[in-house]
């Protein structure tokens, strides 16, 4: 190599390094991020959980509060000829995640709408997040 090859190339390291951890740190953030604001000492936080099971895809609505929660939840799943309501009231002791409803269906997860919405203490929390 001459001078100035090594020279050109050292001026493309410094982008591609910053680039490369430009990448790094989305990937990072993007695996652990849930799209959902962080929750607060008082605040809950409700998912949505897909697993499978058996050659089954299950589906649950989930809520956590740091403290003791009532109220009443809506879960919807639709898709693939599938067009699933179930909803009523809990109770949820605090610090536990507190299974709200739960769905078992065939195919993957990805090809169902799933929407969830929690109402306690007068909110309303929209949980379309999966985790």
């Amino acid at each position: 190599m001459t001078l100035n090859a090594r020279s050109g190339l050292s001026r493309m390291a410094a982008p591609l390094a910053v680039l490369g951890s430009a990448v790094l740190m989305a990937c990072t953030a993007g695996a652990t991020g849930t799209g959902q604001p962080a929750a607060t000492a008082s605040s809950p936080v409700c998912e949505i959980l897909t697993r499978s099971s058996g050659g089954m895809t299950i589906i649950e609505g989930v809520v956590t509060s740091p403290s003791a929660l009532s109220g009443s939840y809506t879960l919807r799943v639709s898709g693939s000829g599938t067009n699933i309501r179930q909803g009523g009231d809990f109770a949820a002791a605090a610090g536990e995640k507190t299974m709200l409803g739960q769905v078992s269906l065939g195919g993957n997860a990805r090809a169902y709408a799933i929407d969830l919405t929690v109402e306690a203490g007068g909110k309303t929390i929209p949980c379309n997040i999966r985790a």
